[in-house]
Formats: structure tokens, sequence, C-alpha cells
């Protein structure tokens, strides 16, 4: 669900309803359908039976469960034929909660969650493995050579699961491929540990969104070994900021007066903090423009978290149709500014995209053209870098409007007071953030991309380049003329990363002849 663009309520209930279609010939999955998408005990399945309006096949496998000797355990047979809509019905099933398929509403807060957990940074680094069975889909099209990845760097749109440790796990079974990974410190994820369903996984999950470099590629059985190294975030966000200086002041006031059961000061707090929040929200919205865009973000975290005690000490008062549709407001306000920050991210995350140039027609026999494609690849990783922390201030700020848009619902629903369109609102504006949101890591990727194959194209004419100056150094009787060559190939191999094929040509050949590789 997180790769899908746009993700939104109406993408995810697609893929639900499609993945509810795919589970449809499972017999597992009927009985889910009985149930509206819940498991349902023996009970209900009777009820089901004797009320009627059921399919034909649904009919036929009631009667199975019903007229078994066993139906309990008929019944329970039957969870693990139900298709992936049942795998992810029973995902959800864990903390004594009952089994049942998810809405959309319910996809994107799991998913929010979920990036929350994962948005962590580790304590420290560590090395972790991660199994594979195809990277096809790192190379271009029309590339199958797998040293070419060498010096590539990726984006990974998912969340990125990896084993700790340097053997890999069974669970899955075994791979064909293997990468090996460098997780440095403070790089964002969640331990699993023997919280999963595998506990000898030792799984962790990096957040979806993360970026990593395959520094080299070696055989590895019947497969390779990608030995790549995950990058830190673009940015660091540091230490939590701490929230403006009237937030304690003004929450501590409004608690004061609801343990006094004094309304009237409570509704007043509630008033004032709102005229602060208006005044914070707005100078915030005028740095947004600035050079550190960071700043503003971190400034909307601190709002969107005061947002929430707001929220929490206005379900507390009874009638409190003003400060409820204030607080309505304020939420919805935020979310609108959040969309406008990931907006403007996801213009940047483009523009650093953009200036990176597709990569060039190199003739490997010119070693001039070679070299400004090398150049041209280097001065383009401060591109990569700029889309990327563009990407991440827009997740940043597409969370933001999601959570405030969750406030501004929760607050709508909880005090049973409607603040005309502004909940409403505060959804579109958080829609249209996670569209932003998107765009720039299609742009982050992209220039991914577009590095990669600058990366590819050197990598590529550098392999036959070192092949060329290798034979004129096998052709020539002449010494000046042997140094020359070799000396050349070392030139050009120096241009690509550790592990690739002009290094690894470069290297057997030096060997050969007793002589030292690059």
């Amino acid at each position: 669900f997180a790769r899908l663009h746009p993700l939104n309520e109406a993408t995810v209930q697609a893929e639900l309803d499609r993945i509810r279609d795919e589970s449809r010939p499972h017999p597992g999955w009927q009985i889910y359908e009985i149930g509206d998408g819940r498991w349902p005990d023996l009970a209900r399945l009777e009820e089901a039976a004797e009320r009627g309006g059921l399919s034909p096949e649904q009919e036929r496998i009631v009667q199975d469960v019903l007229g078994n000797r066993y139906p309990e355990a008929a019944l329970e047979n039957l969870r693990e034929r139900s298709g992936r809509a049942g795998e992810i019905a029973e995902s959800l099933a864990q903390g004594g909660e009952p089994a049942h398929f998810p809405d959309a509403p319910e996809t994107l807060a799991l998913i929010r969650r979920l990036d929350r957990a994962t948005g962590q940074p580790f304590p420290e680094g560590f090395e972790a493995v991660r199994g594979t069975y195809d990277y096809q889909h790192l190379l271009g099209q029309g590339n199958t050579d797998p040293y070419t990845l060498a010096g590539t760097t990726h984006v990974s749109p998912g969340y990125f699961s990896a084993s700790l440790g340097t053997v890999p796990s069974a669970a899955g079974g075994s791979p064909v491929d293997l990468m090996r990974l460098t997780v440095p410190q403070d790089a964002r994820g969640l331990w699993v540990g023997d919280r999963s369903q595998h506990p000898r996984e030792r799984e962790v999950i990096l957040t979806r969104g993360t970026r990593y470099r395959i520094t080299s590629v070696e055989p590895w059985g019947r497969g390779f070994l990608f030995h790549a190294q995950i990058l830190p975030p673009a940015h660091d966000t540091g230490p939590t900021t701490p929230a403006p200086a009237w937030t304690g002041e003004a929450l501590d006031r409004i608690d004061q007066a609801l343990n006094t059961h004094d309304t009237a000061a409570a509704l007043a707090g509630i008033h004032e903090a709102a005229e602060h929040f208006t005044a914070d929200l707005a100078s915030a919205l005028q740095n947004a423009d600035g050079p550190d865009r960071t700043a503003t973000i971190n400034h909307l975290e601190q709002l969107q978290n005061t947002a929430e005690h707001l929220a929490d000490r206005a379900w507390e008062i009874a009638d409190t149709t003003p400060e409820a549709v204030t607080t309505v407001a304020l939420a919805a306000d935020l979310a609108t500014a959040a969309q406008s920050v990931a907006a403007r991210a996801a213009t940047d995350a483009a523009t650093a995209r953009d200036a990176i140039p597709d990569p060039p027609e190199v003739d490997p026999e010119n070693p001039n053209q070679i070299t400004h494609a090398a150049h041209e690849r280097d001065t383009a990783l401060t591109q990569v870098s700029d889309a990327d922390t563009a990407r991440e201030d827009a997740e940043r700020a597409s969370h933001i409007a999601y959570d405030a848009a969750d406030t501004a619902t929760r607050t709508t629903q909880n005090t049973g007071h409607h603040a005309g369109t502004r909940a409403e609102e505060a959804r579109a504006a958080a829609e249209r953030a996670d569209t932003h949101r998107r765009d720039a890591i299609t742009a982050a990727q992209d220039a991914a991309d577009r590095h990669e194959g600058l990366t590819r194209t050197v990598n590529v004419a550098a392999s036959i380049a070192v092949g060329i100056a290798l034979s004129d150094a096998t052709a020539s009787h002449d010494d000046a003329a042997t140094t020359a060559a070799l000396d050349r190939a070392r030139s050009i191999a120096d241009l690509t990363p550790p592990g690739s094929a002009a290094r690894m040509r470069l290297n057997t050949r030096m060997n050969a002849m007793g002589l030292s590789g690059p």
C-alpha cells in the first residue's frame, strides 16, 4: 500500500477491493465475506445459514463446516485457505483484536503509525543482510550486468526489511542473491526482534524512502553478493525541539481549571492558546520560503502536538461548541500550511532532479569523454542529496497534514460539534500533501536513477576502455608504450568505484603480470 501513487483513501480502497476480489476463490475468504470482513464463530455461522442470502458456494462451505464431526476445527482450518485478504485480516488480530479486513482509513492510519515507528534513529550502527531473488529492477532497461550496479544509489519506496548480522535468515526460503548492508548510526528504522512472527529472523525494518548505495558486487553461490551502505537521512533533525514557550503555561492553566471544574476558565484558556497558535502558525509560514525549510517543519510539528493537546482538553468539557469549532479550525489551518510546505518541497525535489543531465554518449576510445562523464556523475551527487532532502521534508510535512486532519476529524466526532466544512478541508489538504509527498519521492527516485545512469555509463565505458588499453599493452613490443597503456588503464579504472568491472579486469591482468592494480 505504501507504494501506491497517490496514497489516499480512493487508491487504498481500490487496492483493498482488488485484494478481496482476488481472494474470493478461496473458501476461507468466503467465510470472511459471510462475516462482512470479520471472522465469524460457529454461532454466527449458524445464524447466517438460518437467515439465508448466501451464495451457493457459501452455502456449501457452511454446510460442510456445520455438518463436520468437529465443526470448530473445520472452521479453524479454513483460516489458512483465505488468500491474501485473509492474511491481511489475520495480521490485524494481534493483541486480542478479532481478525478483520480493514477499510481505507484504517489502512492509512496503520501506514502513518508504521511511519512514526520506523522514523526513529538507531542509537548505533550495525551490519545487516537482506536476501533477494531478483536484482533486475535495480538495472536500467536493457542492462543485465549486475557489476554495473557498483557505485549506484537507490531509494526503497516501501519499508526495507533486513536481518541483523551477517548471516541471512532462513525465513522465506533460500535467496538467490544477498545484499550485505552497513547501517550507520542515526539511520531510521525499527528493531522488531522477537516481536516478529518469525522471531529467529532478527528482523529490522528501515523506514520507507531509505536510500542506499551499492559499493561493490561479487559472485555468491548461484547469484551475487551486493555490498551496500545505507545512507543517512539527508538532514539531521537532532534532538526534539521544545514546544513554544507559551504552550506549557497555557496547558497548565487549562488543566488547573479542569481540575477545579472551572469551565469558564478552561474555555478562556483554550481561546487564549488558540490566539497564540494562530500567531505562531503565521510566523512559521512566513519562514517557509526561507533557506531552512527544516526549521519550519520542526515548528509545524510542535504546533501539531499543541493542537492535539488542545483537542484533548476540549473533549473533556461539555457543551464546548465554540472551542471545539476553534480546535477544528486550528487543525485545518495547520493541515493547509503543511500541505503548502509539502508542495514547495516537491517543487524543489523536481528542480534538483532536472539539474541532473541525461547520460551522455561516451566513446570508450576517448578517455576525455569518460573523465567528463565521471565529473558529471560526481557533480550529480549534490543534486541527488538536494532532491532527497526535499523528499524527506515533503514526507514530514505530509505526516503533519494527515495528523492535523485526524485531529480535526476526531474532535468533530468526539465532541459532536461540526465546524462547517473545516474537517473536510483538513482531509482534502492532507490528501493534496500526500500527492506532493509522492511527487517528491518520484523526483528523488528519478534523481537517483539519473545518477545511476551516469554511473552505469562511466562503468561500462571504463570497462571497455580498460580492455582496449590492456590489449594495447599486450600488443606493444616497446616498454614505454606498454607502460603508457597500463597507466591509461589505471587512470580510467580509478574513475570507477571499488568492485567495478573495470577494476576487476585490470586487477586480473596486473596480477597475471606480477604488477599491482589501482
